[in-house]
């Protein structure tokens, strides 16, 4: 199954927009946050194609780690770090996965900003959640694998589709 964004505002709907249909509760706890963050996240990433196995605890902890340390609930910065985590152990469980691939994370750089923007301006948790979502798939979408297969040369593919 490739990534698809409404699974991650399907997943984060849940917990944030108490309007939608899906919603169940809000966090208790900036732990119980972090732990509905990473698991929304990483329920969307589990769509990432070439496959990745095994990293995924290490993903969700790195994602977990440093949500943790965010001071502000407006830290965008921090949360965007959050994917970056992630990813970075993602790829490395295409490569475990799949010896004859090399996955590369998505860039480092992520923008949330323009969330935070939207949502200080008036706009409502769905909003916020789309737009969230489509520009966290957009990025995810830059992450690539070199196939390693000879006798062909090492081609770099586009993943994370």
């Amino acid at each position: 199954m490739p990534l698809m964004p409404n699974i991650l505002i399907n997943e984060l709907s849940k917990f944030i927009d108490e309007k939608s249909g899906l919603f169940d509760k809000f966090p208790s706890s900036k732990e119980d946050a972090a732990d509905k963050w990473a698991n929304a996240f990483d329920t969307y990433a589990k769509g990432v194609i070439p496959l990745s196995s095994g990293m995924n605890q290490a993903a969700i902890s790195a994602f977990k780690g440093n949500f943790m340390s965010i001071k502000e609930d407006t830290d965008m910065k921090q949360l965007a770090q959050c994917f970056v985590l992630y990813a970075a152990p993602l790829a490395l469980g295409m490569t475990t996965a799949l010896p004859t691939m090399t996955g590369f994370p998505p860039s480092a750089s992520l923008n949330l900003a323009p969330v935070a923007k939207l949502g200080m301006n008036g706009g409502s948790s769905a909003q916020c959640i789309q737009l969230l979502a489509t520009t966290v798939d957009i990025w995810m979408r830059t992450g690539k694998a070199i196939n390693n297969i000879p006798p062909a040369p090492p081609v770099t593919i586009p993943i994370w589709s």
